[in-house]
């Protein structure tokens, strides 16, 4: 199969040992469309058909559509690949064995212990299924709220220009304080952003994060962008924007317009979050004392937390000053 032609050998009889054989007679279903999962499947023996309903994929598809025979399965064909890896929720197409057939059947937590045993392996792994989903790039870039300001053509070059990488889960897309020039799109998958220790927010498919990176406002990370579930990642760099623009001078001044509105919006969500941020460290510091300093009393507590707080509300207060005289200069 194509997705494990580079694997070596080594690695390939770990993941075919691994593999559980499952025998289905005529007219049984291997995978059904919309159902959830959490392996694949490589033919060994026989044939199968692939069946799609009307109506779309997966969640989309109408489930009272008729069904229309799309492809045949051949031995050493992979079905379910994208959901064992969790780059779906649910199937997107029907397989049915058309005569008595033989697949080996993969677990993803299977598939994961045996590539991370081989960082090659892995790696080239990510680069297959980074190509798999290539055709689906243009559409997700396209469909970005934030640059629905763009035409067609801009939008189409600058998803041209985006890079593609496929991250596996407990890595991170980019960390706190790294110098950071290119916003990130979520294709496929799952991701969490998180301040220090505390999570903020979770991305789904079409989620972006470090826009103000892309724009040029700031050029650190404003937090941590850690793969859950495995992800195939979008990245739009300065530069890449930057050539984009210079293609299409017609856009340069809704190019202005975006970068002005976003940089409002950033300087916004970098105070919520810094609150936010504050407030959480504050309550483990409360907590902290009251297990660790039982002998305090709560008057003194309180105290000490409501203290810590008034010190760091001054320094929000003296930067918002600074900020507005620099404005009105």
């Amino acid at each position: 199969a194509p997705l494990f032609s580079a694997m070596h050998p080594q690695p390939l009889e770990e993941l075919a040992s691994a593999a559980v054989t499952r025998v289905f007679m005529s007219g049984d279903l291997i995978i059904e469309q919309g159902t959830t999962g959490t392996s694949m499947f490589v033919m060994l023996l026989a044939s199968a058909e692939v069946w799609l309903r009307k109506g779309g994929e997966g969640d989309a598809a109408d489930e009272s559509g008729t069904p229309t025979l799309v492809g045949r399965l051949a031995p050493e064909s992979i079905c379910g690949e994208l959901v064992m890896l969790g780059f779906g929720q649910s199937r997107a197409a029907t397989v049915k064995a058309s005569q008595l057939c033989m697949f080996g059947e993969i677990t993803r937590e299977a598939a994961m212990a045996v590539l991370e045993r081989h960082p090659f392996e892995k790696e080239s792994f990510g680069h297959v299924l980074a190509q798999h989903l290539e055709g689906s790039v243009a559409q997700r870039i396209a469909g970005i709220p934030l640059l629905s300001c763009f035409d067609r053509k801009f939008r189409e070059a600058l998803a041209a220009r985006s890079e593609r990488k496929v991250y596996f889960p407990g890595s991170c897309i980019v960390m706190e304080g790294d110098d950071c020039f290119r916003m990130f799109v979520i294709n496929t998958g799952i991701a969490s952003w998180r301040k220090g220790r505390f999570q903020l927010r979770t991305y789904a498919p079409g989620g972006r994060v470090c826009t103000e990176n892309m724009l040029g406002i700031t050029r650190h990370a404003l937090g941590t962008v850690e793969v859950m579930q495995m992800v195939h990642c979008l990245s739009i760099s300065n530069d890449a924007y930057t050539s984009t623009l210079q293609d299409h001078p017609g856009m340069q001044h809704t190019s202005v317009l975006l970068l002005r509105r976003h940089a409002q919006i950033f300087q916004q969500s970098k105070e919520t979050v810094q609150r936010f941020v504050a407030k959480q460290r504050m309550w483990a510091r409360f907590q902290i004392l009251v297990i660790k300093d039982g002998a305090s009393s709560d008057n003194d507590i309180l105290l000490d937390v409501v203290y810590a707080w008034k010190s760091l509300a001054t320094v929000l207060r003296r930067v918002r000053l600074q900020r507005k005289a620099q404005e009105d200069n």
